[in-house]
């Protein structure tokens, strides 16, 4: 969201006493995790919030409730002369090539991804920003924690085996995953790491169940990385006594 502001103070995005100046207009559209994911489109929304209060843009928000949302709430932003249009997601890249290349004038911006065809290749249109994060460092972080825990028996039950939950094998869970892995691994060289998919990023009992089969196969340390659908990581860890870390809020 910081390129939203830095872009809305550039263009003259506030008001000031004895100016008249065109507001800065921001759209949001969200992935399918919603704005009540408890992770990255909550906080690209207050982001967002953020911007309109300091900068004074007029912000706006639509949920994608499915994948074929994406390019209606895209085009519907850009058609209406939005000055910066943000997608958030991944799974929003190739939305973001088609909508991006039919209206070269518009700003867009997009969330661990880029404008990109049909087979991931990147378009490159001037008009978007990609907006990339080194995962792998947040998830070294953690690995190392969870590593340090096992090798010096401070885990719940510890047996050297720790699990992590993707929701979709994309680029930026799976850096998240591999930063955890290897630095687990140059924590505790006899560690086992078991990684798992649920294939989802919404529904808390299919991350639930992932969790539970890795936690029978001796896990006490469980990391997700599934947006709302890992807050079932975080329930099943509770139930079984043992300890879960998560990412993004």
């Amino acid at each position: 969201m910081a390129v939203a502001m830095m872009v809305a103070v550039a263009c003259g995005g506030t008001n000031t006493p004895g100016t008249s100046t065109k507001q800065f207009k921001i759209g949001l559209v969200t992935d399918i995790g919603g704005l009540n994911d408890k992770s990255f489109n909550h906080l690209a929304y207050v982001g967002l919030e953020k911007a309109k209060a300091d900068f004074g843009v007029k912000d706006d928000v639509v949920e994608s409730k499915s994948g074929d949302d994406y390019v209606p709430n895209l085009t519907n932003f850009a058609s209406k002369s939005y000055d910066l249009v943000i997608g958030v997601g991944f799974l929003m890249q190739t939305a973001m090539g088609t909508v991006s290349g039919q209206f070269p004038n518009v700003h867009f911006a997009i969330i661990d991804g880029a404008g990109t065809d049909a087979n991931g290749t990147d378009l490159k249109h001037t008009n978007v920003e990609s907006l990339f994060f080194k995962e792998q460092d947040a998830g070294a972080m953690v690995g190392v924690i969870s590593g340090w825990l096992e090798k010096n028996g401070k885990s719940k039950k510890p047996q050297h085996v720790i699990g992590a939950v993707g929701g979709v094998s994309i680029p930026p869970v799976n850096h998240y995953i591999a930063g955890y892995k290897w630095a687990a691994v140059m924590e505790d060289p006899s560690i086992k790491v078991l990684v798992g998919y649920s294939n989802d990023f919404t529904d808390p009992a299919k991350c639930k169940s992932v969790a539970k089969a890795q936690i029978d196969a001796k896990s006490d340390i469980e990391f997700q990385v599934a947006g709302g659908c890992g807050l079932g990581v975080l329930q099943q860890a509770g139930q079984s006594g043992v300890y879960s870390i998560g990412v993004d809020a």
